[in-house]
């Protein structure tokens, strides 16, 4: 049982029950009130499978992503390149495990989708109260010199940071894609629909970005394109409910 947050005399309590023959958690929500040491809630149930709630940018985990990638590609890779990688390595983590690996903000630009905090830590951009986050990725990754679209790996990959899950998806993210050039990246990228559904906004645009909904990403490309993680109309239904449930649990701890 762990406490997650307090407001007055009441706080919402998480209650996790594993089902081992799924590999799957129960996550239970309640409010207590601390006055009667009661449930003065009732028990929502909601579907996991690997870590607890989580509602924001895990930037050790967006670095060692970018760190793991680049090492993939001997040290050195295009920016572009590594940011789609990236992106398909959420797209699978999402469909099989229901939740993005680092929740990065994904955004649909002219070139495809975009961690808005992976690409923060790429070109050093401190705002966004990401200061923190840019010293962090400044001891695993660095930009090279004379030429600005690509970096570099300069530390091993702390892979204490990274789950099972998280390293499969990356991994299948890089055979998958990985020999696959920045553009042709991108290009492949338009087919998905989470970006699909913004193409006309974006086809004359350079500047334009509109937030992906994450729950897009359980919607398949054209059938000559790989889905990451394929799904069944029923499992994708399933999964597309429990993602929405768990959006609403974690607006509670905002």
């Amino acid at each position: 049982m762990a406490i997650d947050s307090c407001t007055g005399v009441d706080f919402w309590v998480r209650f996790v029950q594993w089902d081992w023959t799924k590999n799957l958690s129960t996550c239970y929500v309640e409010r207590v009130s601390t006055r009667h040491r009661a449930c003065v809630g009732k028990r929502t149930p909601f579907l996991l499978t690997t870590s607890l709630v989580t509602d924001s940018f895990n930037f050790e985990k967006a670095t060692q992503i970018l760190n793991v990638i680049a090492q993939n590609a001997g040290g050195t890779i295009n920016k572009m390149k590594a940011i789609k990688i990236a992106f398909f390595a959420d797209r699978y983590h999402i469909r099989k495990f229901g939740r993005t690996i680092s929740g990065d903000k994904l955004v649909a630009m002219k070139h495809g989708p975009v961690g808005s905090g992976s690409r923060d830590l790429l070109e050093k951009n401190g705002n966004h109260g990401r200061a923190q986050a840019c010293e962090y990725a400044d001891e695993f990754i660095e930009s090279v010199e004379d030429h600005r679209f690509y970096y570099r790996s300069i530390q091993d990959v702390d892979e204490s940071v990274l789950s099972e899950s998280e390293l499969e998806a990356i991994k299948f993210a890089w055979e998958k894609f990985g020999s696959l050039k920045e553009f042709d990246l991108a290009n492949l990228t338009h087919q998905y629909p989470e970006w699909k559904k913004y193409e006309k906004f974006l086809k004359n645009s350079n500047t334009g970005k509109y937030d992906i909904a994450e729950e897009d990403m359980f919607d398949d490309p054209p059938i000559y394109f790989d889905p990451c993680f394929k799904l069944s109309s029923e499992e994708r239904e399933i999964r597309r409910q429990y993602f929405q449930e768990r959006q609403r649990i974690e607006a509670l701890w905002r």
